[in-house]
């Protein structure tokens, strides 16, 4: 089912074979550049990085709806428009989500008041810039008459196919562990608001470990290579069935081996940019914020330490992959640290990083 759309760019399988079509990328790159510069500006101005996160989510959406009135070869797919509006929908949501959790996290004065400049790593501000575009090539390669025609001309109808159930059920996962990230935040932050000085939880009320953040102390970084693989699984899938025949290899050399090679390789990106960035920064972010908190509440005995808290919950709770706590704490120290990420407590270096202000409000 396609709907014929004659006013916009016009394109057939015998005109456009590339997958990439530059036009797309030369149109989303003269729109998208300029809005990612904006935020950037944005949080430095502002001394907040967590400006960077609804930034990034502004720039998938513009980037989905310009995908989308483009149109793919004039014309569109079931497929396609299913695909772009997840992703649109995805995108809408962290940012309305993280825009109601910066200010309200500023209201309640938890975002350290910073008067100098943004001091992120690199590596966190080149993954910001890049994940948009990352997320963004399943759209382009769902635009691809590759992926609207069949190897025989015809255009792909959305009929289901094995992997497309793997795709949709990973999608919906993502969206319910995100879901489950912003009700343990807003959980935190009631059970924070009504705790009191003299209450034998002061302690633990100061810990984020609500919700799913009793499994997982990094949820959204679970959910976003969830998210993608399964956009990547529902792209690639018409590319590999259209076009491929008489086995792998042959499937791997037909026009659609660029968007089975993006169905790998961006999952893969985004895990690596999230192990080698995104998770020693927020760790070290964390345990300064732990650590801080704890000097500045030299709380009695009977009501408990934030810092002593913090540990016994980094003990039993896995840093991105949710593990029941039980399971967790019985692992050995190198499974925890070689096969899901975890770090070094250091916490000589969190009271020097804690004492330098270095909390961002930046929560995954």
């Amino acid at each position: 089912m396609c709907v014929p759309l004659p006013f916009f760019r016009s394109s057939s399988y015998h005109e456009y074979k590339p997958v990439l079509d530059h036009f797309y990328l030369g149109v989303s790159a003269i729109f998208a550049i300029p809005l990612q510069a904006v935020f950037f500006a944005a949080a430095v101005a502002f001394s907040e990085p967590a400006v960077l996160i609804p930034g990034t989510a502004m720039t998938c959406i513009g980037l989905t709806e310009l995908v989308f009135f483009l149109g793919s070869g004039a014309s569109f797919g079931i497929r396609n428009i299913l695909v772009v509006a997840l992703g649109g929908v995805w995108a809408l949501h962290l940012y309305i989500l993280s825009i109601v959790h910066t200010c309200e996290a500023r209201k309640r004065g938890s975002l350290a008041a910073q008067k100098r400049p943004v001091r992120l790593p690199l590596g966190i501000i080149v993954s910001y810039l890049l994940f948009p575009w990352v997320l963004f090539l399943p759209f382009i390669l769902s635009c691809s008459p590759h992926v609207s025609y069949s190897g025989y001309g015809n255009y792909v109808r959305f009929k289901p196919y094995p992997s497309d159930v793997i795709g949709l059920v990973l999608m919906a996962l993502a969206f319910l562990v995100e879901i489950g990230a912003w009700y343990g935040k807003l959980r935190f932050d009631l059970r924070r608001r009504d705790a009191q000085p003299g209450s034998t939880t002061l302690a633990s009320s100061s810990i984020l470990s609500h919700g799913i953040y009793t499994i997982t102390r990094h949820p959204l970084l679970f959910s976003v290579p969830l998210l993608s693989l399964g956009i990547y699984i529902l792209v690639a899938t018409p590319a590999f069935y259209a076009w491929g025949g008489g086995g792998l290899f042959n499937r791997l050399e037909s026009p659609g081996r660029e968007a089975l090679a993006a169905s790998v390789v961006a999952p893969v990106a985004i895990i690596a940019a999230e192990l080698v960035f995104f998770l020693p920064w927020l760790e070290r972010t964390q345990q300064a914020h732990y650590s801080s908190l704890a000097s500045d509440r030299a709380a009695p005995t009977s009501e408990g330490n934030v810092w002593t808290a913090y540990e016994v919950y980094r003990s039993r709770t896995s840093p991105i992959v949710p593990l029941p706590p039980a399971l967790y704490a019985r692992l050995p120290a190198g499974a925890k640290k070689y096969l899901l990420g975890e770090r070094g407590l250091d916490a000589t270096a969190a009271r020097r990083l804690g004492a330098r202000g270095a909390e961002t409000g930046v929560e995954c």
